[in-house]
């Protein structure tokens, strides 16, 4: 097995003096044969006799304390700058949620002659939209009840398969009732 040629890394660690006899020889015969490897060697050799030579200055009492404080600061920038802009965004979502229900709600009112009580259209479109959403959460919760139950209870037991389709089925079922019983409302 032939070993590979020394690299940077080995600069290094024959700089901090961490290479086995044998590496060192092979390091000694590289930098003999390649002379790019030599001139390296010596500026960092150099570099790492100033260094060494240099004394250590201490930084300023409470240096950790007012470096984690400047961290947590633009920690806080970053998340500020993401939470305005989740606001910006969940705010112009609706407002275009809106405009579509007004727009819509003219519409309607135009169509249908409520064109005399806008607000009563207005009122029917916004009840529309909020069953329509009550009825999506209560799909959704249902689901991860469902989910829920079948990670806690166990997957590999036949009754929770057939009791979370019966779940499911008896929600749908339930869900198209409640949509075919739903009376229109009018407003007169």
């Amino acid at each position: 097995m032939r070993t590979p040629k020394p690299s940077l890394d080995w600069i290094h660690a024959a700089l901090d003096g961490d290479l086995s006899p044998e590496q060192q020889a092979q390091f000694e015969q590289y930098l003999a044969e390649t002379p790019e490897a030599q001139a390296m060697w010596s500026t960092l050799s150099e570099v790492d006799q100033l260094l060494g030579a240099a004394s250590m200055v201490r930084p300023r009492p409470g240096f950790s304390k007012r470096f984690e404080a400047r961290l947590a600061s633009q920690r806080s920038r970053a998340k500020t700058l993401w939470g305005t802009l989740a606001l910006g965004a969940g705010a112009m979502v609706s407002v275009g949620a809106l405009s579509v229900l007004v727009v819509s709600s003219a519409i309607v009112a135009g169509a249908t002659g409520f064109a005399q009580q806008p607000w009563g259209a207005l009122s029917m479109q916004v009840t529309r939209v909020a069953v329509t959403f009550a009825d999506v959460r209560a799909v959704i919760n249902a689901l991860a009840t469902t989910v829920y139950a079948l990670g806690e209870w166990g997957l590999m037991q036949p009754v929770a398969w057939l009791i979370a389709v019966f779940g499911l089925a008896a929600t749908a079922v339930w869900l198209y009732l409640i949509r075919k019983l739903n009376m229109e409302v009018t407003i007169s």
